[in-house]
């Protein structure tokens, strides 16, 4: 039996407009208090990360996408049966800039953070993922970071 969420724990990954990814989240937070939706879309994030790096003697910080053309949303989008909220699910659907949910066409997958991994870092995985999955990216991922500092800074921002 599928687990039922509280409203403020369900996270999707909304899949937009590669390089729009700023202008979709503003247009979805000017939608959510013109249509007054605060009660069901609580937080909408683009998955960036500060990066520093050292160019010819000369340190610079830029903050990129960690994953360009999505965002990360905190909404109510599933019931206590675990049936779809229209209201919701129309409007993220409807907003100019969003090409869909991750997940199939009908059942977007909602995010699950396991109690190792934080909403600060990038550790995060889908529903139905098993811990040993989640493990080993986080193993390649401590890897390729320890590579990054190495070179540079990396700090995520998640």
């Amino acid at each position: 039996m599928a687990q039922t969420l509280a409203g403020k724990d369900q996270w999707y990954v909304v899949h937009v407009l590669s390089g729009q990814e700023n202008k979709v989240r503003e247009n979805i937070l000017k939608r959510v208090k013109t249509e007054e939706m605060g009660d069901l879309i609580y937080e909408v994030l683009v998955p960036t990360e500060r990066v520093s790096e050292i160019k010819k003697g000369k340190k610079s910080e830029t903050t990129r996408k960690f994953f360009p053309g999505y965002l990360i949303v905190n909404m109510h989008l599933l019931d206590e049966n675990n049936q779809l909220v229209g209201r919701t699910w129309y409007f993220i659907r409807d907003t100019p800039g969003v090409i869909g949910f991750a997940g199939t066409k009908d059942k977007p997958i909602h995010l699950v953070f396991h109690s190792r991994y934080t909403r600060g870092n990038r550790f995060c995985r889908y529903q139905g993922q098993t811990d040993s999955d989640a493990t080993i990216g986080g193993e390649q991922h401590a890897r390729a970071n320890e590579r990054a500092r190495r070179k540079g800074e990396t700090k995520s921002q998640l």
